[in-house]
């Protein structure tokens, strides 16, 4: 049955803070910031579904597609959030186990969405659709721990898995000629992962990802016909304001998150303007926001128990945009 609703946006992800960030090339090491609170809707649209509780949104243009871990629904929008259907049936339709627990659209191809969804009560499996979520597909992914990161385009699935340990992988998928899972030879559990909007010019990957020193971001860049990836890790950045080796381990960060402007390049140091957020339930005190500048890091939004950022959204380019930030 399809449960039709009405929503705001900000609502459905549960942004309580919205970050308003006009972003400049820095010249000074915060940059020109300007921060405002922006209240939710109404109570008669805050309500999604009765009960719910979406834990992952992600949107393609008009289309958005959202999941609802603990009541195993996937839902779906065409009207850019204003009217919801439930699309559950057609993933458990195809052989899928709910409940999801993350999902990625393609930035260009609306019709290309990946989802992790359950195996043994653990995200260890990936399902993907090209006709945006009429019909799935299984990816056939063999787990070797969990999912803890997923992005998509026309043509690649990316994930990443996260053992708790430091001890995960970056794997890839090619949609055009479906063969299986290829290791990318990266040794860190994955917290957020994102091929670059430039990726057919730059081939670049972008991970957060933690390991037993700390949190960092790394940048990959892809060999196409190898289906190999080299990881810049002599050029990582770590994740903090205070120093190195404060950042969070791997056995203290809960949630991580990464956006990129829509020129970013990682083969361009001028482009490689990165945002982060970071969430270790104040187990360092330096969970916040950050950019990231190729190799300098700012501290742009500071975060303390009881609320963490839980995820971020960036609209713009290197040079200016607006950042979104939600707490829990």
């Amino acid at each position: 049955m399809n449960n039709e609703f009405r929503l705001f946006i900000i609502s459905i992800i549960g942004i309580i803070a919205v970050a308003v960030i006009p972003v400049k090339p820095a010249t000074a090491a915060t940059g020109i910031l300007q921060w405002g609170v922006v209240d939710t809707p109404g109570s008669q649209f805050n309500i999604v579904v009765n009960p719910s509780e979406v834990n992952a949104i992600t949107a393609g243009g008009n289309t958005l597609f959202a999941i609802d871990t603990p009541h195993s629904k996937v839902y779906k929008s065409t009207e850019g959030g204003r009217g919801w259907d439930d699309i559950s049936a057609n993933l458990t339709g195809a052989g899928a186990i709910l409940p999801a627990w993350n999902i990625a659209v393609s930035r260009d191809n609306p019709n290309v969405v990946a989802v992790v969804t359950s195996t043994g009560g653990q995200p260890r499996q990936v399902f993907f659709s090209v006709d945006a979520g009429i019909t799935w597909q299984n990816g056939n992914y063999s787990a070797t721990a969990d999912i803890g990161a997923i992005d998509v385009s026309m043509n690649y699935i990316l994930i990443g898995t996260r053992t708790g340990s430091g001890a995960g992988n970056v794997y890839l998928s090619n949609l055009t000629k479906f063969g299986g899972w290829v290791a990318q030879n990266f040794v860190g559990d994955i917290l957020a992962i994102k091929m670059s909007p430039t990726f057919p010019a730059d081939n670049s990957i972008v991970i957060i990802n933690s390991d037993a020193t700390g949190t960092y971001t790394t940048i990959g860049t892809h060999d196409i016909a190898g289906v190999t990836t080299t990881w810049k890790t002599a050029e990582r950045v770590e994740i903090t304001g205070a120093g190195s080796g404060s950042s969070p381990k791997a056995a203290q960060i809960k949630t991580a998150d990464l956006e990129l402007p829509f020129d970013f390049s990682g083969q361009n140091p001028a482009q490689q303007r990165i945002y982060v957020s970071t969430n270790d339930a104040n187990a360092t005190g330096n969970s916040g926001i950050y950019r990231i500048d190729a190799t300098m890091i700012y501290k742009i939004f500071s975060q303390g128990a009881p609320t963490m950022i839980s995820s971020i959204a960036y609209y713009g380019t290197v040079g200016n945009g607006k950042l979104l930030a939600g707490e829990v």
